[in-house]
């Protein structure tokens, strides 16, 4: 069997389905996915970067890296993955790569073309899905000796001074469990695995980190309206990346926010299921429509997004991602983190100019008015 068809058998163990064609490992959608952390703080000597890397930082980042990288128990069929996205042929990072193994070898090179879909139009009028071609050359080593904090030191090293740029470019993959161990640069690791099992083994590494941030967790980046202003007195309709922590799975989705918040504020008295048009994270919400009360909205939206169901159980909350996992948070730490991010949509809402919505505009200025009523009935019976 050669190596690629060994990472094939992986891979269709994370639900990859060869037919669809080869992806970048970056794009794998694994059923349990767990992002852990490394060492906090600057990795500087000081807030100036020119001042030098932090040694002390680094040499944390490698003993976190090892002890997950041990912990997960890959075993010794281990498959090395060297993927360069943009084909720009690094061989001197190659080269490095290969020394690391512990014993001489020629890699399996593959090449092949993806694809990265881009959202452009005015969400308003018109959709268009515009996809930029990549060449992907992707370098297949087996290693059953592999010096692990050599190869992590560079890693870590990456993008804060280091002499290859091998951020995101390494996986390890074992043929045994079918876990892939992927060190991307020193913010962190992203662990894959075809079942929870493995992943149990790893958990919260620092006191800085709430424990409760990898059992439901939600951030978001700086928000802005459709044309990627600040400030936008016609839109209104907020966007923003919003990242979800549910246990071992983790979504990153640049969605509509002003309609997830709503929607999720509606999940702290009711249950919610996945369903089409109604994702927890929608694509995007350019459609108010009122009740006659003014006081509900309905939203509407395309068919894209990320959803997942939100059940009530007594005084906790079970989380239910489409891929099956399962989790139980506390209604009351539920309430907060839900809460947190419908207040960080409404202060900035706030801080915007006043909506400009034409006279004669009847659906969107009642649609706009039940927004605020049912967002302000909801977010007043939550709480402080």
């Amino acid at each position: 069997m050669t190596r690629k068809e060994k990472l094939r058998q992986i891979l269709t163990k994370h639900n990859y389905t060869a037919d669809a064609g080869p992806i970048p490992l970056f794009q794998l959608a694994s059923p349990y996915i767990l992002y852990q952390k490394l060492a906090p703080g600057s990795p500087y000597r000081s807030d100036d970067p020119e001042a030098g890397v932090n040694p002390g930082y680094v040499e944390r980042c490698i003993q976190i890296a090892v002890q997950l990288y041990e912990r997960l128990s890959l075993g010794e069929r281990l498959l090395v993955v060297y993927e360069d996205i943009y084909g720009e042929n690094r061989q001197e990072e190659i080269a490095f790569v290969e020394s690391c193994l512990g014993e001489e070898q020629q890699g399996e090179i593959i090449e092949f073309v993806w694809r990265d879909p881009i959202h452009e139009g005015n969400f308003r009028d018109s959709l268009t899905i515009k996809e930029d071609s990549y060449t992907c050359i992707r370098c297949l080593y087996e290693a059953k000796q592999l010096d692990i904090k050599r190869l992590f030191r560079e890693i870590i090293l990456s993008d804060i001074g280091g002499r290859y740029g091998l951020a995101s470019k390494v996986y390890l993959a074992a043929m045994d469990s079918a876990c892939i161990f992927h060190l991307y640069d020193d913010r962190g690791i992203a662990l894959y695995a075809p079942e929870d099992s493995p992943l149990s083994k790893v958990g919260a590494e620092h006191d800085d980190v709430p424990e409760g941030e990898y059992i439901f967790s939600i951030h978001t980046e700086p928000f802005h309206w459709l044309n990627g202003s600040a400030d936008d007195p016609q839109d209104l309709c907020l966007h923003g990346l919003v990242l979800v922590t549910i246990g071992a799975e983790k979504f990153s989705y640049p969605c509509a926010v002003s309609a997830a918040a709503l929607r999720m504020l509606r999940t702290l008295t009711e249950n919610h299921e996945p369903a089409r048009g109604e994702q927890m994270l929608p694509c995007c919400g350019h459609s108010l429509y009122a009740n006659e009360a003014l006081d509900e909205v309905t939203i509407s939206g395309c068919d894209y997004g990320l959803d997942w169901a939100v059940r009530h159980e007594g005084e906790n909350i079970r989380l239910v991602t489409v891929s099956g996992r399962e989790i139980i948070v506390s209604s009351t730490f539920y309430r907060q983190e839900v809460c947190r991010l419908a207040d960080a949509v409404e202060d900035f809402y706030l801080n915007s100019s006043p909506k400009q919505i034409a006279p004669e505009n009847a659906l969107d200025r009642d649609g706009y008015t039940a927004f605020w009523n049912e967002w302000r009935r909801r977010r007043e019976d939550a709480g402080a």
